[in-house]
């Protein structure tokens, strides 16, 4: 249960209730041993006082929502091939840039390593022929055409070093890893799930109220949160609103941020 909460306070009042407690004296019929004394009665006034003093009233909005991670990611291969190592315990805390899985960069390296003897070889090229050039010894398009090869195997050892690269997984911030689906062994592609990464201090809360709250929800509102089978109350408050009323349920979404440093609030819930 979420609950919005904004928060005024009323003005000083004071109530005078008052009782009248009116004691009377009667009059006995017949002769009296004082004829001198003088008919009548006498009475008491018994008063109540209140005061009232200003209290804070709160307008609280009800309302579901469920509670997002603050960062989560599905961690994926960018290029296929077979898993040679697993650097990460499932259910643990993990640090940004963490490496996390291993895939089998072999032949990777070995074109790399091949596009750097080429590379030499079209580097020392090169610069002969610029020599040549100097001198009017060679075509300025020789020249050209040499200088062109370098540059383009440069560009393809640059496209394998990328690739290389992506074979090492790596945690892309600090956060919470879930159970993983591979092994050690595995071949994955980039349509393999490894695991989920989510960051879960501070959460986030995602929940709608109707459209007649509106303008009563805003950046900074405070919330409170409870969840199903536990009475402890989280506090929080509104970071974002939708800029607009969903038409279809003339409700208003908004997100709050809640701190959870104690994780005792799952996303999903």
């Amino acid at each position: 249960m979420l609950t919005i909460v904004s928060s005024f306070r009323i003005g000083c009042a004071m109530f005078l209730l008052a009782t009248l407690a009116l004691y009377m004296q009667g009059c006995g019929q017949g002769k009296t041993d004082n004829p001198g004394r003088s008919r009548g009665g006498s009475g008491n006034a018994m008063v109540e006082v209140m005061i009232i003093e200003p209290k804070p009233l709160e307008n609280k909005i009800y309302s579901t929502g469920t509670i997002q991670a603050n960062e989560e990611v599905q961690l994926r291969p960018e290029i296929a091939g077979r898993v040679v190592r697993i650097d990460f315990q499932e259910g643990s805390i993990i640090r940004q840039g963490q490496l996390l899985v291993s895939i089998d960069d072999s032949e990777l390296r070995a074109q790399l390593k091949r596009k750097e003897f080429e590379e030499k070889l079209a580097d020392d090229d090169e610069r002969r022929k610029r020599s040549l050039l100097d001198v009017n010894g060679i075509s300025q398009s020789d020249y050209d055409k040499a200088l062109n090869t370098l540059n383009m195997l440069r560009a393809e050892k640059d496209v394998i070093g990328s690739q290389l690269a992506k074979t090492a997984i790596k945690a892309p911030f600090d956060g919470l890893v879930g159970l993983r689906y591979v092994s050690e062994g595995s071949y994955v592609t980039s349509n393999t799930l490894i695991a989920t990464v989510q960051e879960v201090n501070p959460v986030k809360v995602d929940f709608a109220v109707p459209e007649r709250y509106a303008r009563q929800i805003a950046k900074g509102t405070p919330i409170l949160l409870q969840i199903d089978n536990n009475s402890t109350t989280f506090q929080g408050s509104v970071y974002a609103v939708e800029a607009k009323i969903d038409p279809a349920t003339r409700t208003l979404k908004a997100r709050g941020v809640v701190p959870n440093l104690e994780r005792r609030l799952i996303p999903g819930s």
